[in-house]
Protein backbone atom coordinates (compact mmCIF):
# COMPACT_ATOMS: atom_id res chain seq x y z
CA UNK A 1 0.00 0.00 0.00
CA UNK A 2 1.29 3.49 -0.86
CA UNK A 3 2.26 5.18 2.40
CA UNK A 4 1.08 8.51 0.99
CA UNK A 5 -2.49 7.22 1.18
CA UNK A 6 -2.33 5.10 4.32
CA UNK A 7 -5.21 6.44 6.43
CA UNK A 8 -4.51 7.65 9.96
CA UNK A 9 -7.74 6.60 11.64
CA UNK A 10 -6.68 5.70 15.19
CA UNK A 11 -6.78 8.45 17.84
CA UNK A 12 -3.26 7.54 18.95
CA UNK A 13 -0.38 5.23 18.05
CA UNK A 14 2.18 3.29 20.08
CA UNK A 15 5.86 4.09 19.56
CA UNK A 16 6.24 0.91 17.49
CA UNK A 17 3.38 2.01 15.22
CA UNK A 18 4.78 5.56 15.12
CA UNK A 19 8.19 4.23 14.06
CA UNK A 20 6.60 2.28 11.21
CA UNK A 21 4.59 5.30 10.01
CA UNK A 22 7.57 7.63 10.10
CA UNK A 23 9.78 5.18 8.21
CA UNK A 24 7.06 4.95 5.56
CA UNK A 25 7.22 8.73 5.30
CA UNK A 26 10.95 8.60 4.63
CA UNK A 27 12.41 9.20 8.10
CA UNK A 28 15.82 7.62 8.76
CA UNK A 29 14.89 5.83 11.98
CA UNK A 30 15.77 2.34 13.20
CA UNK A 31 14.30 1.87 16.69
CA UNK A 32 11.76 3.38 19.05
CA UNK A 33 14.72 4.91 20.91
CA UNK A 34 15.24 7.01 17.77
CA UNK A 35 11.62 8.14 18.03
CA UNK A 36 12.17 9.14 21.65
CA UNK A 37 15.35 10.98 20.68
CA UNK A 38 13.40 13.06 18.13
CA UNK A 39 10.67 13.77 20.69
CA UNK A 40 13.28 15.12 23.12
CA UNK A 41 14.62 17.57 20.58
CA UNK A 42 13.27 21.10 20.43
CA UNK A 43 11.86 21.46 16.91
CA UNK A 44 9.28 24.15 17.57
CA UNK A 45 5.82 23.62 16.15
CA UNK A 46 6.94 20.53 14.22
CA UNK A 47 8.31 18.64 17.20
CA UNK A 48 7.00 15.15 17.83
CA UNK A 49 4.85 15.34 20.95
CA UNK A 50 4.58 12.22 23.09
CA UNK A 51 1.90 11.70 25.72
CA UNK A 52 1.20 9.06 28.33
CA UNK A 53 -1.74 6.69 27.94
CA UNK A 54 -3.48 6.47 31.30
CA UNK A 55 -4.77 2.94 31.73
CA UNK A 56 -5.12 3.26 35.50
CA UNK A 57 -8.16 4.33 37.50
CA UNK A 58 -7.46 7.91 38.50
CA UNK A 59 -9.33 10.72 40.26
CA UNK A 60 -8.81 14.13 38.67
CA UNK A 61 -9.56 17.40 40.46
CA UNK A 62 -9.68 20.79 38.75
CA UNK A 63 -7.64 23.46 40.58
CA UNK A 64 -10.41 26.05 40.48
CA UNK A 65 -12.08 26.36 43.90
CA UNK A 66 -9.73 23.69 45.23
CA UNK A 67 -7.33 24.29 48.10
CA UNK A 68 -4.26 22.27 48.94
CA UNK A 69 -3.75 22.20 52.69
CA UNK A 70 -1.34 20.80 55.25
CA UNK A 71 -2.54 19.28 58.50
CA UNK A 72 -0.91 18.68 61.86
CA UNK A 73 -1.44 15.91 64.35
CA UNK A 74 -4.35 16.91 66.64
CA UNK A 75 -3.26 18.12 70.06
CA UNK A 76 -5.66 15.67 71.72
CA UNK A 77 -4.33 12.64 69.84
CA UNK A 78 -3.83 9.79 72.31
CA UNK A 79 -1.63 7.01 70.96
CA UNK A 80 -2.27 4.76 73.96
CA UNK A 81 -6.03 5.05 73.53
CA UNK A 82 -5.83 3.65 70.02
CA UNK A 83 -3.40 0.91 71.05
CA UNK A 84 -5.88 -0.09 73.72
CA UNK A 85 -8.62 -0.18 71.06
CA UNK A 86 -6.98 -2.93 69.03
CA UNK A 87 -5.07 -0.87 66.48
CA UNK A 88 -1.57 -2.00 65.63
CA UNK A 89 1.43 0.31 66.03
CA UNK A 90 1.74 0.27 62.23
CA UNK A 91 -1.84 1.55 61.78
CA UNK A 92 -1.07 4.40 64.13
CA UNK A 93 2.25 5.26 62.47
CA UNK A 94 0.55 5.20 59.04
CA UNK A 95 -2.06 7.65 60.30
CA UNK A 96 0.57 10.01 61.72
CA UNK A 97 2.61 9.89 58.52
CA UNK A 98 -0.43 10.58 56.30
CA UNK A 99 -1.58 13.51 58.39
CA UNK A 100 1.80 15.20 58.57
CA UNK A 101 3.14 14.57 55.07
CA UNK A 102 0.12 14.47 52.74
CA UNK A 103 -1.08 17.39 50.64
CA UNK A 104 -4.80 17.30 51.41
CA UNK A 105 -7.43 18.61 49.01
CA UNK A 106 -10.36 20.74 50.06
CA UNK A 107 -13.29 21.83 47.90
CA UNK A 108 -16.94 22.51 48.58
CA UNK A 109 -17.97 18.98 47.62
CA UNK A 110 -14.91 16.78 47.43
CA UNK A 111 -15.68 15.03 50.73
CA UNK A 112 -19.27 14.35 49.71
CA UNK A 113 -18.93 13.28 46.09
CA UNK A 114 -21.24 10.46 45.08
CA UNK A 115 -19.60 10.12 41.67
CA UNK A 116 -16.23 8.61 42.42
CA UNK A 117 -15.77 5.70 40.03
CA UNK A 118 -18.71 6.66 37.82
CA UNK A 119 -16.78 8.80 35.29
CA UNK A 120 -19.22 11.66 36.00
CA UNK A 121 -18.58 15.17 37.23
CA UNK A 122 -20.08 16.48 40.42
CA UNK A 123 -23.13 18.74 40.24
CA UNK A 124 -20.94 21.84 40.09
CA UNK A 125 -19.18 20.30 37.05
CA UNK A 126 -15.70 21.39 38.00
CA UNK A 127 -14.57 19.62 41.15
CA UNK A 128 -14.08 15.90 40.70
CA UNK A 129 -13.87 13.62 37.70
CA UNK A 130 -13.14 9.94 38.22
CA UNK A 131 -11.68 8.23 35.18
CA UNK A 132 -12.15 4.53 34.45
CA UNK A 133 -9.72 3.18 31.82
CA UNK A 134 -12.24 0.79 30.28
CA UNK A 135 -14.60 3.63 29.36
CA UNK A 136 -12.41 5.93 27.25
CA UNK A 137 -8.84 6.80 26.34
CA UNK A 138 -7.13 9.36 28.55
CA UNK A 139 -3.95 10.87 27.09
CA UNK A 140 -2.00 13.03 29.52
CA UNK A 141 1.09 15.21 29.85
CA UNK A 142 2.65 15.11 33.34
CA UNK A 143 2.98 18.38 35.24
CA UNK A 144 5.31 19.01 38.17
CA UNK A 145 3.96 20.77 41.27
CA UNK A 146 5.77 22.79 43.90
CA UNK A 147 3.66 23.04 47.05
CA UNK A 148 4.57 25.40 49.87
CA UNK A 149 5.07 23.82 53.27
CA UNK A 150 1.81 25.29 54.53
CA UNK A 151 -0.03 24.61 51.26
CA UNK A 152 -0.59 28.34 50.65
CA UNK A 153 1.34 28.43 47.38
CA UNK A 154 1.13 25.94 44.52
CA UNK A 155 3.27 26.22 41.41
CA UNK A 156 2.57 24.13 38.30
CA UNK A 157 5.48 23.83 35.88
CA UNK A 158 6.61 21.76 32.94
CA UNK A 159 8.07 18.38 33.84
CA UNK A 160 11.28 16.86 32.51
CA UNK A 161 9.66 13.43 32.48
CA UNK A 162 10.59 12.79 28.84
CA UNK A 163 13.92 14.61 28.75
CA UNK A 164 15.78 12.16 30.94
CA UNK A 165 15.87 8.65 29.41
CA UNK A 166 16.28 7.02 32.81
CA UNK A 167 13.75 9.35 34.47
CA UNK A 168 16.15 10.11 37.30
CA UNK A 169 15.04 13.73 37.32
CA UNK A 170 11.35 12.87 37.58
CA UNK A 171 12.05 11.01 40.81
CA UNK A 172 12.80 14.43 42.30
CA UNK A 173 9.70 16.01 40.77
CA UNK A 174 6.27 15.97 42.38
CA UNK A 175 4.27 14.73 39.41
CA UNK A 176 0.82 15.21 40.92
CA UNK A 177 -0.88 17.02 38.03
CA UNK A 178 -1.57 16.50 34.34
CA UNK A 179 -2.64 18.36 31.24
CA UNK A 180 -5.33 16.66 29.19
CA UNK A 181 -7.69 18.10 26.59
CA UNK A 182 -6.33 21.58 27.30
CA UNK A 183 -7.19 21.43 31.02
CA UNK A 184 -4.98 21.21 34.08
CA UNK A 185 -6.00 18.65 36.72
CA UNK A 186 -4.60 17.61 40.06
CA UNK A 187 -4.22 13.86 40.47
CA UNK A 188 -5.94 12.80 43.67
CA UNK A 189 -6.02 9.73 45.82
CA UNK A 190 -8.88 8.67 48.08
CA UNK A 191 -7.27 7.83 51.37
CA UNK A 192 -7.84 4.42 52.87
CA UNK A 193 -10.39 4.07 55.64
CA UNK A 194 -8.73 4.55 59.00
CA UNK A 195 -10.60 4.34 62.32
CA UNK A 196 -8.57 7.25 63.68
CA UNK A 197 -9.23 9.48 60.68
CA UNK A 198 -12.94 8.62 60.80
CA UNK A 199 -13.13 10.00 64.33
CA UNK A 200 -12.06 13.47 63.19
CA UNK A 201 -13.64 16.17 61.07
CA UNK A 202 -12.03 18.98 59.15
CA UNK A 203 -12.63 22.46 60.57
CA UNK A 204 -11.61 25.85 59.21
CA UNK A 205 -10.92 29.04 61.13
CA UNK A 206 -9.63 32.15 59.33
CA UNK A 207 -8.51 29.99 56.42
CA UNK A 208 -6.52 27.70 58.71
CA UNK A 209 -7.55 24.04 58.65
CA UNK A 210 -7.23 21.56 61.47
CA UNK A 211 -8.69 18.29 62.75
CA UNK A 212 -11.28 18.16 65.52
CA UNK A 213 -13.14 15.26 67.06
CA UNK A 214 -16.82 14.82 66.36
CA UNK A 215 -18.84 16.17 69.27
CA UNK A 216 -22.28 14.69 68.59
CA UNK A 217 -23.32 11.09 68.13
CA UNK A 218 -25.31 11.68 64.94
CA UNK A 219 -23.04 14.34 63.44
CA UNK A 220 -22.61 14.03 59.66
CA UNK A 221 -19.30 12.43 58.72
CA UNK A 222 -16.96 13.19 55.81
CA UNK A 223 -17.30 10.27 53.44
CA UNK A 224 -14.10 10.74 51.46
CA UNK A 225 -10.68 12.14 52.25
CA UNK A 226 -8.49 13.02 49.27
CA UNK A 227 -4.89 14.08 48.84
CA UNK A 228 -2.48 14.71 45.98
CA UNK A 229 -0.61 11.69 44.71
CA UNK A 230 2.18 11.12 42.19
CA UNK A 231 2.37 7.32 42.18
CA UNK A 232 0.00 6.99 39.20
CA UNK A 233 2.09 9.16 36.87
CA UNK A 234 5.35 7.57 38.02
CA UNK A 235 3.86 4.14 37.31
CA UNK A 236 2.81 5.17 33.79
CA UNK A 237 6.29 6.51 33.07
CA UNK A 238 7.95 3.39 34.46
CA UNK A 239 5.62 1.25 32.31
CA UNK A 240 6.54 3.40 29.26
CA UNK A 241 2.92 4.00 28.30
CA UNK A 242 4.08 6.31 25.50
CA UNK A 243 1.73 7.20 22.67
CA UNK A 244 1.60 9.74 19.83
CA UNK A 245 -1.73 11.24 18.83
CA UNK A 246 -2.92 11.17 15.26
CA UNK A 247 -2.68 14.96 15.04
CA UNK A 248 0.89 15.01 16.41
CA UNK A 249 1.98 12.27 14.03
CA UNK A 250 0.45 13.96 10.99
CA UNK A 251 1.96 17.30 12.01
CA UNK A 252 5.43 15.81 12.33
CA UNK A 253 5.06 13.77 9.13
CA UNK A 254 4.17 16.98 7.30
CA UNK A 255 7.49 18.43 8.43
CA UNK A 256 9.32 15.40 7.07
CA UNK A 257 7.46 15.55 3.76
CA UNK A 258 8.21 19.24 3.39
CA UNK A 259 11.93 18.54 3.84
CA UNK A 260 12.09 15.50 1.59
CA UNK A 261 13.72 17.41 -1.26
CA UNK A 262 16.66 18.43 0.89
CA UNK A 263 16.83 14.98 2.54
CA UNK A 264 16.74 16.49 6.03
CA UNK A 265 14.38 17.98 8.55
CA UNK A 266 13.96 21.75 8.40
CA UNK A 267 16.39 23.55 10.68
CA UNK A 268 15.45 26.71 12.53
CA UNK A 269 17.91 29.49 13.04
CA UNK A 270 19.18 30.03 16.62
CA UNK A 271 17.01 33.16 16.79
CA UNK A 272 13.91 31.21 15.72
CA UNK A 273 14.63 28.46 18.23
CA UNK A 274 14.97 30.83 21.17
CA UNK A 275 11.83 32.69 20.07
CA UNK A 276 9.89 29.41 20.12
CA UNK A 277 11.22 28.76 23.62
CA UNK A 278 10.11 32.21 24.74
CA UNK A 279 6.59 31.68 23.44
CA UNK A 280 6.41 28.30 25.22
CA UNK A 281 7.77 29.86 28.42
CA UNK A 282 5.29 32.74 28.24
CA UNK A 283 2.42 30.28 27.81
CA UNK A 284 3.58 28.30 30.86
CA UNK A 285 3.83 31.51 32.91
CA UNK A 286 0.32 32.63 31.96
CA UNK A 287 -1.08 29.14 32.65
CA UNK A 288 0.44 29.35 36.12
CA UNK A 289 -1.06 32.80 36.72
CA UNK A 290 -4.51 31.56 35.67
CA UNK A 291 -4.30 28.64 38.12
CA UNK A 292 -3.13 30.84 40.99
CA UNK A 293 -5.81 33.45 40.28
CA UNK A 294 -8.53 30.80 40.55
CA UNK A 295 -7.07 29.47 43.77
CA UNK A 296 -6.93 32.93 45.33
CA UNK A 297 -10.25 34.07 43.89
CA UNK A 298 -8.52 36.96 42.12
CA UNK A 299 -9.70 38.42 38.82
CA UNK A 300 -7.07 37.78 36.18
CA UNK A 301 -7.59 38.18 32.44
CA UNK A 302 -4.41 37.45 30.44
CA UNK A 303 -5.86 39.37 27.49
CA UNK A 304 -6.35 42.47 29.63
CA UNK A 305 -3.41 42.65 32.03
CA UNK A 306 -3.05 45.97 33.87
CA UNK A 307 0.70 46.21 33.38
CA UNK A 308 3.21 47.21 30.72
CA UNK A 309 5.39 44.80 28.77
CA UNK A 310 8.40 45.94 30.84
CA UNK A 311 6.60 44.89 34.03
CA UNK A 312 5.71 41.56 32.42
CA UNK A 313 9.35 41.03 31.43
CA UNK A 314 10.51 41.59 35.01
CA UNK A 315 8.04 38.98 36.27
CA UNK A 316 9.12 36.53 33.59
CA UNK A 317 12.75 36.98 34.66
CA UNK A 318 11.93 36.23 38.31
CA UNK A 319 9.68 33.33 37.36
CA UNK A 320 12.30 31.78 35.08
CA UNK A 321 15.13 32.27 37.57
CA UNK A 322 13.28 30.13 40.13
CA UNK A 323 12.89 27.33 37.61
CA UNK A 324 16.10 27.47 35.58
CA UNK A 325 19.22 27.46 37.75
CA UNK A 326 21.61 27.59 34.78
CA UNK A 327 21.74 31.12 33.40
CA UNK A 328 22.72 29.85 29.95
CA UNK A 329 19.40 28.01 29.68
CA UNK A 330 17.26 31.06 30.41
CA UNK A 331 15.43 32.88 27.62
CA UNK A 332 14.41 36.07 29.43
CA UNK A 333 17.88 37.35 30.35
CA UNK A 334 17.39 40.41 28.12
CA UNK A 335 17.12 44.14 28.73
CA UNK A 336 14.02 44.66 26.60
CA UNK A 337 11.16 42.39 25.57
CA UNK A 338 12.31 40.89 22.23
CA UNK A 339 10.56 42.76 19.40
CA UNK A 340 9.90 39.66 17.31
CA UNK A 341 8.35 37.81 20.23
CA UNK A 342 6.28 40.82 21.25
CA UNK A 343 4.97 41.41 17.72
CA UNK A 344 4.13 37.75 17.06
CA UNK A 345 0.53 36.60 16.76
CA UNK A 346 1.38 33.74 19.14
CA UNK A 347 2.19 36.23 21.92
CA UNK A 348 -0.95 38.26 21.24
CA UNK A 349 -3.06 35.11 21.55
CA UNK A 350 -1.49 34.38 24.96
CA UNK A 351 -1.57 37.76 26.69
CA UNK A 352 -2.10 41.49 26.17
CA UNK A 353 -0.81 44.34 28.35
CA UNK A 354 -1.16 48.09 28.52
CA UNK A 355 0.59 49.98 25.74
CA UNK A 356 1.54 52.80 28.10
CA UNK A 357 1.19 53.83 31.71
CA UNK A 358 0.68 51.55 34.66
CA UNK A 359 1.76 52.43 38.17
CA UNK A 360 5.46 51.46 38.56
CA UNK A 361 5.01 51.27 42.34
CA UNK A 362 2.29 48.63 42.13
CA UNK A 363 3.18 45.04 41.32
CA UNK A 364 0.33 43.79 39.16
CA UNK A 365 1.21 40.17 39.97
CA UNK A 366 1.57 40.56 43.75
CA UNK A 367 -1.76 38.83 44.50
CA UNK A 368 -0.69 35.80 42.47
CA UNK A 369 2.44 34.97 44.48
Amino acid sequence: MNSQHTPYVKPYYTLEETLKRLKEAGADLDTIDDVLMIAREDMGEKRLEIKLLCDEHVILVKPCQTKIIKLKLPSDFDRQFWLDNYLSPKDIEDFIYEIEFSNWLVTEQIYFSEHIGSNKNTESDFLIDAYLPNESNLLVTPVSLDVAYDGSHVLAKNSSWLRNPKHQQTQREYLAAIWTNGTLYYVASERKTNPILESYKLVENNNIYSLAKYEKEGESRERNWHSLECETIQKLIKSKNYVVTREALLNFKEGITGASKSKQLPNKSPEEKIDSKRIASLQSFINQMVVLAKQRNVNFDPLDMRCTKDMLLEELKKWEKDRTPAKKDRVWEVNDFPKKTWASKERKQICLTLDHGGNPNINYFKNLK
